[in-house]
């Protein structure tokens, strides 16, 4: 997903993740945080951010400056190990 618009996802923003000082993998952040992951880059980006593997913060209330540029994807999980029955 790069192009359109930068994906928000959950997990806090932690930018020491960012240097390698943080888990590798799944690295959510603290609950906390004052910042959620954007990832992608967006149509106003130039050619080299978009890529997937671009991570920003963005403010968990407002989305700050990314605003008109955040999109998001609904997951359903499904499985017994999910909680369906």
């Amino acid at each position: 997903m790069a192009g359109k618009v930068r994906e928000w996802w959950a997990d806090a923003y932690d930018p020491s993740a960012d240097r390698g000082k943080g888990p590798l993998l799944n690295p959510r952040g603290p609950d906390a945080a004052p910042q959620r992951v954007v990832r992608g880059g967006c149509q106003r980006d130039p050619a080299p951010s978009l890529r997937t593997s671009l991570r920003a913060g963005a403010d968990r209330c407002t989305g700050g400056d990314f605003a008109p540029y955040i999109g998001f994807r609904c997951v359903l999980l499904l499985g017994e190990k999910h909680g369906a029955k």
